[in-house]
């Protein structure tokens, strides 16, 4: 029979295992930009992850670039991201948020968005976008959407795509837009 102690001492040693196996929520990353007509001659696009914006996470994607050559989206893959879930060399991964960011500079636009991830035990994963440029959404696939937030399966193979929208204007009107 256990005692009382025993079993305690059992079930904080059960949770500091699971904790600190705890992955997190993890994606296949891509950064998109959407343009609604074909520019007069091709451009690049480049996609950055800059270090600065990541907390809490294990993998960060890489920088990317891709060649805006017709309509519609243009997309590059920035690689696999993941969160950290639990706390270990002295950090406090378990209690903090984990964040990423990404960039995108075409030409004379730009923009960026932030995002969190979250990994609850009970719960689907998923990740949310915070200050992100206007007109910029999350998807889960490669397709133009409306969504600041998206659940991901837990296995961290699932395809998530950032798309940014260099000519977004407020309200449902688009800006008369500039040569390409």
């Amino acid at each position: 029979m256990f005692s009382c102690a025993g079993l305690i001492t059992s079930v904080l040693a059960l949770g500091y295992l699971l904790q600190g196996t705890y992955a997190g929520a993890g994606a296949n990353m891509h950064g998109c930009v959407w343009y609604a007509t074909k520019p007069i001659k091709p451009f690049n696009v480049s996609f950055s992850v800059p270090t600065a914006v990541k907390h809490c996470m294990y993998d960060v994607g890489h920088d990317a670039t891709a060649l805006v050559s017709d309509s519609g989206l243009t997309c590059a893959s920035v690689g696999h991201v993941s969160s950290k879930s639990s706390s270990s060399g002295g950090d406090t991964c378990a209690t903090d948020d984990s964040r990423w960011g990404i960039s995108y500079k075409a030409e004379a636009r730009s923009g960026t968005a932030y995002s969190t991830w979250w990994a609850p035990i009970f719960k689907s994963d998923h990740i949310d976008l915070y200050s992100q440029s206007p007109g910029t959404n999350i998807c889960g696939s490669e397709a133009k959407c409306n969504a600041d937030s998206i659940e991901i399966g837990s296995g961290g193979n699932d395809d998530v795509w950032i798309i940014f929208d260099p000519y977004f204007s407020s309200g449902d009107e688009r800006k008369e837009k500039e040569d390409l």
